[in-house]
C-alpha cells in the first residue's frame, strides 16, 4: 500500500503503464481525432471498486509491480454514443500468460471526445483484427489516488 505523510493511500488502479516510445508509436498512428482526449498510456488490469475480489487481485498482482510486459495490440475497437455517432477508439490487448486482468477485453484506450468517458472502452465488444499486431511495451504499477 501507498504511504503518503506516513498514511496510506487509496489505490485506483493496476495497469500496464506503457513506455513512452509506445505511447509515441500510438500517437504517431493518427487514429485520435485532434480536437479528442487523448489516452494511449495504459492497460488497465484493476480498477479498485473497493470489492473483495478486488482486493483478492491486487493480492495476487502485487508480486507482479515493476515488471516489465510486452503485449500485442491485435484489434481496434469503436465506441459510440447513444446517438450512433463515434466517441472512443481502443486497441485490443493480448496479454501475456501469467498477467491477470478483471476486464472482458484487455485493451489501450486511444481517445475518447467528450462527453464519453474512457471507462466506456469496457463496453466494445467487437473488435477488427489489425493486418499487423502492434508490440506495446511498459511496466505493471499500482496508481494511488493523489499520485
Amino acid at each position: 500500500m501507498g504511504l503518503k505523510n506516513n498514511k496510506p493511500r487509496r489505490w485506483l488502479y493496476a495497469a500496464i503503464v506503457l513506455n513512452d516510445y509506445s505511447r509515441d508509436l500510438l500517437l504517431k498512428k493518427n487514429i485520435v481525432p485532434h480536437d479528442w482526449n487523448i489516452g494511449c498510456d495504459h492497460i488497465t488490469l484493476c480498477y479498485n471498486d473497493n470489492g473483495k475480489e478486488t482486493g483478492k487481485f491486487l493480492d495476487k498482482i502485487s508480486s507482479l509491480v515493476g515488471k516489465f510486459i510486452c503485449v500485442n495490440a491485435t484489434g481496434v475497437g469503436v465506441h459510440s454514443d447513444g446517438n450512433g455517432l463515434t466517441g472512443l477508439f481502443a486497441l485490443k490487448a493480448e496479454l501475456p500468460e501469467g498477467i491477470p486482468c478483471r476486464n472482458t477485453t484487455p485493451h489501450v484506450t486511444l481517445g475518447w471526445r467528450p462527453p464519453m468517458k474512457p471507462r466506456e472502452s469496457n463496453d466494445i465488444t467487437e473488435w477488427v483484427t489489425l493486418s499487423t499486431p502492434i508490440t506495446l511495451m511498459g511496466r505493471i504499477r499500482i496508481i494511488y489516488e493523489n499520485n
